[in-house]
């Protein structure tokens, strides 16, 4: 799924519609004006959609400019409990003013959701979807850090491993990393991406 808000500016490019004509798989949210500010809502957005549209046991959110390494995070995923999860790059942590407490919570470049965990983020209460800070990943966390607090225990989430977001020097060695960051040419990403899908090591430079 892409979500996309509308501009308050200029109208959809007639690639962008062509696009959409095409694989059916960017949804527009026309109630939110594209702008950094309300990029937390379309993730709420998407996670309300995702659960009308599909059948899925983890939902996973990536940015724009990151590569998904499928092959690893398959195999990671198989051996996870999927109840209730929440889980990536999970060493930020955020809030500590305003009256709010501290939480952790998961880098948006790329975290994953269970379809339970999902529909308990949903579920909460208005005034807890609708806060004043802005940092998207940060508002997620916020989200699952209130709903741990509802189940009155403590859940082990987030959930975190060393090797899940890699944000530079993926040219060479060996890929074991779930998410490619700051991947921004087409031409990089479809390099990496058959860099993954090979089974040799790609060997890197010396300086």
């Amino acid at each position: 799924m892409f979500i996309v808000g509308k501009f308050h500016d200029r109208q959809y490019s007639d690639e962008f519609l062509e696009e959409i004509s095409k694989h059916n798989d960017i949804f527009v949210a026309s109630e939110l004006v594209e702008h950094r500010e309300v990029l937390k809502y379309k993730v709420l957005w998407g996670l309300h959609r995702s659960q009308h549209l599909y059948n899925y046991k983890y939902l996973i959110k990536t940015d724009d400019d990151i590569l998904v390494n499928l092959p690893i995070l398959l195999d990671n995923l198989k051996s996870m409990n999927s109840h209730m999860m929440y889980g990536g790059d999970c060493y930020q942590r955020y809030g500590g003013f305003g009256g709010y407490p501290k939480w952790t919570y998961c880098s948006g470049g790329g975290y994953i959701l269970s379809y339970d965990m999902v529909s308990s983020v949903l579920g909460l209460a208005n005034d807890i979807h609708k806060v004043p800070f802005r940092p998207e990943d940060g508002y997620v966390g916020w989200l699952v850090y209130n709903v741990n607090k509802n189940l009155n225990f403590t859940l082990k989430v987030p959930w975190t491993s060393s090797n899940v977001l890699k944000i530079y020097g993926y040219k060479c060695g060996v890929f074991d990393h779930w998410f490619y960051h700051k991947v921004h040419k087409p031409g990089q990403m479809m390099s990496l991406f058959q860099n993954i899908n090979s089974d040799s090591i790609v060997k890197c430079r010396s300086t």
